[in-house]
């Protein structure tokens, strides 16, 4: 890639909804994040390549028939991030427990036990 394509800060790259959908299936005791470098990204391909979100269909404006939700249907502005990750997650936990994912950091070893929701200023523990 042309360094100059890159954006001139991280606060303008877009939001990958799989990335959060892997960190919300680790939290939910899906994986482990074993110190695996880039594990995460690991996950949120495996779950991208199911295609467990899909992108709202977008409308053509005008007479235009080439739209912006067409060209970036993970934009803020054409996807609901919270209701695709809530109707996403179960199938991803799915997957984190199947033989396809065996090879994947941290497969099997998401067991969570539940916090303490700050009551002692614990953290949640993974086993």
């Amino acid at each position: 890639m042309n360094p100059l394509a890159l954006p001139a800060s991280v606060d303008t790259l877009p939001n990958d909804p799989y990335r959060s959908l892997a960190g919300q299936a680790e939290e939910a005791g899906g994986y482990l994040n074993d110190g695996t470098n880039f594990c995460q990204f690991q996950w949120a391909n495996y779950f991208r390549d199911a295609k467990l979100l899909a992108p709202n269909a977008s409308s053509a404006v005008g007479s235009i028939t080439f739209s912006w939700c067409q060209a970036n249907p993970y934009d803020s502005d054409c996807f609901d991030d919270q209701h695709a990750l809530q109707a996403a997650l179960p199938k991803a936990l799915a997957m984190c427990k199947s033989k396809n994912a065996q090879q994947l950091c941290g497969f099997g070893k998401g067991v969570v036990t539940p916090a303490d929701c700050g009551k002692n200023g614990s953290k949640p523990e993974y086993s």
